[in-house]
């Protein structure tokens, strides 16, 4: 079932009312980076708006990063083909980037990442990204991150088919890895087991005639017992929104509760006045397509993609597309705006800052940065600050910086975390007035009048030693591949 959309257009910082006095403003439309800020070097200042930089590493000048996860006090950022980047944060004022993980398993990692901390457990899982399946095997290495900073290897498991996205089930002893649905027992994590292939037993309809290479889901997400599993489909073939109850699985067989209609590549569950609510969105990486004028059920391969709350307390009858936010660089009547300036602002991954009790979300949205999003009221999700690093350099010439990652926030600091595809790993916070606005206490901030989306040094110049990375083939990720052989017919 769906409901007539309401979407946020020009939010608060669009107009400048929670901007802090030091911040920098977006000087456009709300998610764009303008051509002439690019040309006038305004956009390597990065753009801010509620939201103060609190510490910053560049990894080491490295460019390339991908997804992020975290245990502890430490962030573990995913890279296309470079590694993982293990960052303590036991200082967030001066992040280190301590070393970085390197095996053929994980070395294209990209988007197969995932840790968690439960009481004295703690765990990395990272694989070989990948798209199909293909004759190249699935490994994953499993790491024990209790010293977080020093993720020991414990073993690495070989799944029979492909691996995509990684997840964790609320204790930690299991691992759901996507593209297909496997599910893998990790209690013993120098020993662990494969339990089974939930796309075998679960039924997918499929728009696709061809009946080919249909799967439940980019992201799975648990209710927090576990028992349910939330799946949404991407692309226009498999659109499908799925809710199962897994209670005594594999010993007991899964049950159907709802399979509807929506998107899932990115999947996250959400408590407002006491209900439960699904945040969820497609993709879309293919550029220049990724643009307003394009219809948005043609995710991931054309059209913005941005973020729909569906409300889930009834598991067996979702309703579906409550609402969903939307940025004024994505509108239809901006096309040629957003095509000039050469803007993807399109949702990659999201969070919400507390699952129980939801407030805000943080969403990752590529050539936008970082948006915060308040949730309170579900019918109307409202934009109140955003943090874009903006436009950094390297020797392909001018580059618009890409948050696509997963996002942490750190409630009794109210610390985010997340990184950027050149600029590296970056700690922010709320500023007072943001925190006002949405009831959140106050802290006693970093800087009281805010700060600079980034201090103006001057352009980012990675290192000669760098190999250089195609612009045009950075985006290869996810459904790329699969929207390619669409296309192509191959």
């Amino acid at each position: 079932m769906a409901v007539p959309i309401q979407w946020s257009r020009a939010a608060s910082p669009a107009n400048g009312e929670l901007c802090g006095r030091r911040d920098l403003p977006e000087t456009g439309l709300q998610g764009d980076q303008p051509r002439r800020d690019q040309l006038s070097g305004r956009a390597e200042k990065g753009y801010n708006c509620g939201v103060a930089l609190v510490g910053h590493t560049d990894l080491g000048g490295r460019t390339g990063n991908a997804n992020m996860a975290w245990a502890g006090n430490c962030a573990y950022v995913a890279g296309i083909g470079n590694g993982i980047a293990v960052v303590d944060v036991s200082n967030p004022r001066h992040p280190k980037f301590v070393t970085t993980l390197h095996d053929i398993n994980t070395e294209p990692t990209i988007e197969t990442i995932s840790a968690i901390k439960v009481g004295d457990r703690a765990v990395l899982v990272a694989g070989r990204y990948g798209l199909l399946p293909l004759p190249i095997g699935a490994p994953m290495d499993i790491y024990d991150v209790r010293d977080c900073a020093h993720p020991k290897l414990m073993s690495t498991f070989q799944y029979p088919s492909n691996i995509h996205n990684l997840s964790f089930s609320p204790d930690g002893m299991r691992v759901y890895s996507t593209l297909p649905l496997q599910v893998l027992d990790i209690k013993d994590l120098a020993h662990p087991k494969l339990l089974g292939n939930l796309d075998d037993v679960i039924p997918q309809p499929s728009f696709d005639p061809s009946g080919h290479a249909k799967y439940l889901a980019h992201e799975v997400w648990t209710s927090p017992d576990g028992n349910l599993l939330y799946l949404g489909g991407q692309t226009p073939q498999f659109p499908t929104f799925t809710i199962v109850d897994i209670t005594g699985w594999p010993a007991r067989p899964v049950k159907v509760l709802s399979q509807v209609e929506g998107r899932g590549h990115s999947m996250r569950l959400a408590t407002i006045n006491g209900r439960t609510y699904a945040l969820h969105s497609e993709e879309s990486v293919v550029d220049p397509t990724a643009k307003g004028c394009l219809d948005q059920q043609l995710n991931p391969f054309s059209g913005p993609a941005q973020p729909w709350l569906s409300d889930v307390t009834d598991p067996r009858h979702p309703i579906m597309r409550i609402s969903q936010f939307r940025l004024e660089i994505n509108e239809p009547l901006h096309c040629s705006t957003q095509v000039y300036d050469g803007v993807n602002a399109s949702v990659h991954y999201h969070d919400v800052d507390d699952p129980k009790h939801t407030t805000f979300a943080m969403l990752s949205m590529w050539n936008a940065g970082l948006r915060i999003v308040d949730l309170r009221d579900p019918h109307d999700m409202k934009e109140v600050g955003y943090f874009n690093p903006g436009t950094y350099a390297d020797r392909a010439g001018e580059v618009l910086d890409k948050a696509w990652g997963h996002i942490r926030y750190l409630s009794d600091s109210g610390y985010i975390w997340f990184a950027t595809e050149t600029g590296g790993f970056w700690v922010v916070e709320l500023e007072p007035q943001v925190r006002a606005h949405l009831g959140l206490p106050a802290k006693t901030p970093v800087n009281p009048e805010g700060a600079p989306g980034r201090e103006p040094t001057g352009i980012l110049v990675l290192p000669a030693s760098e190999p250089a990375i195609r612009r045009d083939t950075v985006a290869y990720y996810c459904t790329l591949g699969l929207a390619r052989a669409v296309v192509t017919g191959r």
